[in-house]
């Protein structure tokens, strides 16, 4: 498991908008290729995303391998993210933060 802390200031609008938003989204996508939010625990101040985990991501991948990725490996990691993609435009969801630290890899699949 991993976790996202996300603190809640004292004030009065409670939990902020931007991690509504995103517990909500990830709470709604179920895709192999989108990272699963297992559960939302809330403790004193803070709200704890729990996610499967990963241990790499792929910036970390491409600077640990350290050459160029084979075409079919790039070919099979571009098909991957467009059919998450895919999975969230079909449901008018727009990410709007893609990049390599934010492609989390299964290194047992590499």
């Amino acid at each position: 498991m991993a976790l996202k802390k996300i603190k809640i200031e004292h004030c009065d609008e409670g939990i902020p908008s931007t991690a509504i938003r995103e517990m909500s989204l990830l709470k709604e996508l179920n895709h192999p290729g989108i990272v699963n939010l297992i559960d939302i625990v809330h403790g004193e101040n803070k709200l704890y995303l729990v996610f499967e985990y990963f241990n790499l991501d792929m910036k970390k991948y491409l600077d640990r391998k350290g050459q160029a990725l084979t075409l079919s490996h790039t070919k099979s990691i571009l098909w991957q993210v467009l059919q998450g993609l895919l999975h969230c435009h079909q449901r008018r969801i727009m990410h709007r933060d893609l990049k390599p630290s934010n492609l989390l890899i299964d290194e047992s699949e590499t």
